[in-house]
């Protein structure tokens, strides 16, 4: 958060070109730091939610079944 603030405090400049730059930063280590915070741990889920069904089907404690001719 302290990096927004950081520069957060572009945007109050008069020159139009840095004032853009601190807007579109601020905008892109937020996206950054949510991305982090919420989609980060749902893919880690899934991921782990994939491996773990992989790892139940593959056990040779539970064999497939086998069809019968």
């Amino acid at each position: 958060m302290t990096t927004v603030f950081g520069f957060a405090a572009l945007m109050i400049s008069t020159f139009g070109i840095i004032s853009n730059f601190g807007t579109v930063t601020v905008i892109s280590v937020f996206f950054a730091h949510a991305g982090a915070i919420i989609v980060m741990p749902a893919i880690l889920v899934l991921v782990s939610a994939f491996e773990e069904k992989e790892h139940i089907h593959n056990s040779p404690t539970n064999p497939s079944p086998v069809s019968e001719s």
